[in-house]
């Protein structure tokens, strides 16, 4: 099951996007405690980094 990790005023980002952006973050937040459980830094860094590249691609288009 996919359920909303954010919270608060952040909820209304993804009211307004797609669902397709919530589940892959979802994906992400999962694949990231898996990495972390594993050790496996040097692929939680990348994908953390990733997923702040897209948060901040969504953001910025909902700034005027």
């Amino acid at each position: 099951a996919v359920f909303p990790l954010a919270i608060g005023p952040a909820q209304g980002i993804f009211e307004i996007g797609n669902r397709h952006v919530l589940e892959r973050a979802n994906r992400q937040h999962e694949r990231l405690i898996k990495l972390l459980r594993r050790g496996d830094g040097a692929r939680a860094v990348r994908l953390v980094r990733e997923h702040l590249q897209g948060t901040e691609h969504i953001l910025g288009g909902l700034l005027p």
